[in-house]
Protein backbone atom coordinates (compact mmCIF):
# COMPACT_ATOMS: atom_id res chain seq x y z
CA UNK A 1 0.00 0.00 0.00
CA UNK A 2 1.56 3.68 -0.57
CA UNK A 3 1.97 6.11 1.92
CA UNK A 4 1.03 9.39 1.34
CA UNK A 5 3.00 12.19 3.08
CA UNK A 6 1.45 14.98 3.16
CA UNK A 7 0.10 17.14 5.85
CA UNK A 8 -3.36 18.53 6.68
CA UNK A 9 -2.63 21.98 5.55
CA UNK A 10 -0.37 21.09 2.22
CA UNK A 11 -4.08 19.34 1.45
CA UNK A 12 -5.92 22.20 2.41
CA UNK A 13 -4.56 24.78 0.09
CA UNK A 14 -4.24 22.02 -2.72
CA UNK A 15 -7.63 21.54 -2.32
CA UNK A 16 -8.23 25.30 -2.93
CA UNK A 17 -5.85 25.33 -5.87
CA UNK A 18 -7.77 22.58 -7.71
CA UNK A 19 -10.76 24.45 -7.00
CA UNK A 20 -9.30 27.93 -8.69
CA UNK A 21 -7.72 26.03 -11.08
CA UNK A 22 -11.31 23.89 -12.20
CA UNK A 23 -13.56 27.48 -12.03
CA UNK A 24 -10.37 29.61 -14.00
CA UNK A 25 -9.56 26.99 -16.87
CA UNK A 26 -12.91 24.94 -17.51
CA UNK A 27 -11.34 23.29 -20.53
CA UNK A 28 -8.48 22.14 -19.23
CA UNK A 29 -7.51 18.87 -16.62
CA UNK A 30 -5.41 18.77 -13.97
CA UNK A 31 -2.81 15.76 -14.70
CA UNK A 32 -0.57 16.61 -11.62
CA UNK A 33 -0.13 19.03 -8.98
CA UNK A 34 2.91 19.24 -6.15
CA UNK A 35 5.04 21.62 -3.71
CA UNK A 36 8.22 22.13 -2.54
CA UNK A 37 8.97 20.80 0.78
CA UNK A 38 8.06 23.65 3.39
CA UNK A 39 6.32 25.54 0.41
CA UNK A 40 2.25 25.98 0.17
CA UNK A 41 2.63 27.23 -3.54
CA UNK A 42 1.15 24.57 -5.48
CA UNK A 43 2.70 23.93 -9.29
CA UNK A 44 -0.34 22.53 -11.71
CA UNK A 45 0.25 20.80 -14.55
CA UNK A 46 -2.86 20.75 -17.14
CA UNK A 47 -4.03 19.40 -20.65
CA UNK A 48 -6.33 20.54 -22.65
CA UNK A 49 -9.86 18.52 -22.46
CA UNK A 50 -10.02 18.54 -26.45
CA UNK A 51 -7.68 16.86 -28.39
CA UNK A 52 -7.96 19.12 -31.42
CA UNK A 53 -7.84 22.45 -29.39
CA UNK A 54 -4.27 24.26 -30.42
CA UNK A 55 -2.08 24.67 -27.43
CA UNK A 56 -3.20 21.23 -26.59
CA UNK A 57 0.04 20.61 -25.11
CA UNK A 58 1.09 20.29 -21.04
CA UNK A 59 0.70 23.87 -19.65
CA UNK A 60 1.96 24.74 -16.36
CA UNK A 61 0.32 26.83 -13.37
CA UNK A 62 0.91 28.40 -10.26
CA UNK A 63 -1.23 29.00 -7.45
CA UNK A 64 0.22 31.18 -4.57
CA UNK A 65 -0.88 30.70 -1.33
CA UNK A 66 -0.27 34.03 0.39
CA UNK A 67 -2.53 35.81 -2.46
CA UNK A 68 -4.71 33.06 -3.62
CA UNK A 69 -3.77 33.94 -7.10
CA UNK A 70 -3.12 31.40 -9.72
CA UNK A 71 -1.01 32.38 -12.95
CA UNK A 72 -0.26 30.19 -16.24
CA UNK A 73 3.78 30.22 -16.47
Amino acid sequence: MAHLDIDTTTLEVATRALALFKSEYPDRITVWAETAEGQLDIKIGSISKHKSERGGAMRHHVYFHKTEALMEV
